[in-house]
């Protein structure tokens, strides 16, 4: 027998064609010129597989998304209709709930070099209801800078594919991560007679690239699915390509839009500009405000300490980053894992420790120990003497144990003892 696990309310309004973009699906549209005067599109797409709906059988966890690509030109006249199935099985429930998995894919198609109009619609096959709707314009490829293709953001580690080293791409619809991660950045270049490539980076008001880049191949390139994920490969299809990869940059950028000036001579008289967006993908919730995020500082400073860093201007994003510079375990990277690290366990603690009472999971025990320690390394759940139930967590390297009880059966558990 079938039976249906809802594993998230997805935000769905009346009717199928009303939904807008989902924020948590990723796509983007790459074209390259092909040898025949065409384009290759190539649509990319990463879809976090908590929200869709499973179905199970026997001991099996199914789920199956249907993408739907039309095509039409600038005058919305019908060019192309494409469409592509996936699923995805877990014999593991709890994979249907994590946020690290993605279904992601590519579908290529050929178009002739005009501007287009793309409209993407991704269907929950199991409920049956539309996912994400997307509307985007590729424009065409004119003369002028036109030889600099789009970059495109790879993966650091080199990738399996059979028995081939391959790279990969990193697939976030366009964003450069903002992560601990290390990413090389791809510039193709349809003029086959360069060798060097001048270059330009500015992240924020900072310049923190200005020089050229040695040609590392000459290839086609195409992309591929392998191993459930989009990895670059060569092909006979598309036009030979000067390919230049930009390396040991992407932590020096900041968050938000950047700017990438590219050209074939130093003067860059002929030169091309991009403004990708450097993007925390999975920033936690406890940073959306930086006023709010100081006074979240609370767990490991004073008040009065919280209150100077608020009175010392009125810049608090400013002020929130030069608090966490200063502890910074890697000052010359851009991304702070320590910052990181505890506004992840404020998300964790508002989210898993609050109380049937409706008291937040910040104000509990279990919380200020969870921020200031982390995860345990053993918790063990049981009774005590008095038949409450309590949890003994173990933090073998810390040498630390902390005994909490449910005294009221709420789900605030008290802090009891310490070892």
């Amino acid at each position: 027998m079938r039976k249906i696990f809802l594993l998230l309310v997805l935000f769905f309004y009346p009717g199928v064609y009303s939904q807008k973009l989902n924020p948590n699906f990723f796509t983007d549209i790459y074209s390259i010129p092909s040898s025949d005067s065409t384009l290759q599109l190539f649509y990319f797409y990463k879809i976090p597989v908590h929200e869709l709906i499973f179905s199970k059988t026997d001991n099996t966890y199914s789920a199956a998304i249907q993408l739907t690509i039309e095509v039409s030109d600038s005058n919305s006249n019908f060019i192309q209709r494409q469409f592509k199935d996936r699923s995805i099985s877990f014999n593991d429930f709890s994979l249907t709930t994590d946020p690290s998995y993605y279904i992601e894919g590519v579908v290529a198609f050929p178009n002739k070099n005009k501007t287009i109009n793309v409209t993407s619609r991704f269907f929950d096959v199991n409920s049956k209801k539309e996912l994400s709707f997307k509307e985007q314009r590729v424009q065409k490829i004119t003369s002028e800078g036109g030889e600099f293709l789009t970059p495109i953001v790879l993966s650091d580690d080199i990738f399996k594919c059979y028995e081939n080293n391959v790279r990969v791409l990193t697939n976030w619809g366009g964003f450069i991560p903002f992560d601990d991660k290390m990413y090389d950045i791809l510039i193709p270049c349809t003029d086959t007679t360069l060798e060097k490539l001048f270059i330009k980076v500015i992240s924020g008001m900072d310049t923190v690239f200005n020089g050229p880049i040695e040609r590392t191949e000459l290839e086609r390139i195409n992309f591929a699915e392998c191993n459930d994920r989009i990895i670059i490969s060569y092909d006979s299809i598309s036009t030979l390509t000067s390919n230049f990869y930009l390396t040991q940059l992407t932590k020096k950028l900041k968050e938000g839009q950047i700017e990438i000036i590219v050209s074939n001579s130093e003067s860059f008289l002929n030169r091309k500009s991009y403004r990708p967006i450097v993007k925390w993908i999975n920033k936690p919730r406890a940073l959306a405000g930086s006023e709010s995020a100081i006074k979240l500082l609370r767990f490991i400073i004073k008040n009065d300490s919280i209150k100077q860093i608020l009175k010392s201007g009125d810049n608090y994003d400013t002020l929130l980053h030069r608090f966490w510079k200063n502890i910074d375990p890697s000052p010359a990277t851009e991304y702070n894992e320590l910052m990181a690290e505890y506004y992840e366990r404020i998300d964790y603690s508002m989210k898993n420790f609050s109380t049937i009472t409706g008291l937040s999971g910040l104000e509990t025990n279990r919380a200020k120990i969870y921020i200031l320690y982390g995860t345990p390394s053993l918790i063990e759940r049981g009774t005590n003497g008095d038949g409450k139930i309590s949890e003994t967590w173990t933090y073998a390297k810390l040498h630390k144990i902390f005994i909490f009880v449910d005294e009221k059966g709420t789900g605030e558990f008290i802090l009891k003892n310490t070892l």
